[in-house]
């Protein structure tokens, strides 16, 4: 089930949404006596005249804020870590389009198939790939070739011989 992503304006006005919606109850519910303690707590009051209504009734307003976006902050994290990995894609189809390529001799092709094989990490790949570097007569490709099998791991000479890892 693919969903399509949710475009950037889409997602800060969901944000948005969501500080406002945590901001509101914060901002309403807590008390000024709070807030004038905090700010002696943080402010010398014999410099600052912290009693000022106004004054009081902003910071009310920033700690409110600042307490519905660090509560959409926490739970974005919390969504995206409940959501887990996703599931990595299906190695064969990798191995056949690297097949295809070393066959028809399409580097960009080639190209795409070792990037997506570094993604995955997969030491299966290995055999594939050195199979692809002993057919494949290009130069260029066989050094890309070669790089994926570093990227796994593998270290390869130009000879095309395997060194074991250490």
């Amino acid at each position: 089930m693919n969903r399509p992503r949710m475009s950037c304006l889409g997602r800060l006005v969901l944000l948005l949404l969501g500080v406002a919606a945590l901001a509101a109850p914060v901002a309403l519910l807590l008390p000024l006596d709070a807030v004038a303690a905090v700010l002696r707590a943080i402010f010398p009051p014999q410099q600052y005249q912290l009693d000022d209504p106004a004054l009081l009734q902003t910071w009310r307003l920033l700690l409110a804020l600042a307490t519905g976006l660090g509560g959409c902050l926490v739970l974005t994290v919390a969504l995206r870590l409940a959501r887990g990995r996703r599931p990595a894609p299906a190695a064969g189809d990798v191995f056949e389009r690297l097949n295809h390529a070393t066959l028809t001799g399409d580097y960009l092709e080639l190209e795409a198939a070792c990037e997506e094989i570094e993604r995955l990490g997969d030491d299966a790949a290995i055999p594939q790939l050195t199979a692809a570097l002993a057919v494949e007569g290009d130069q260029t490709a066989r050094q890309r070739i070669a790089a994926a099998l570093y990227k796994l791991g593998r270290v390869t000479t130009a000879e095309v011989s395997l060194h074991p890892r250490r």
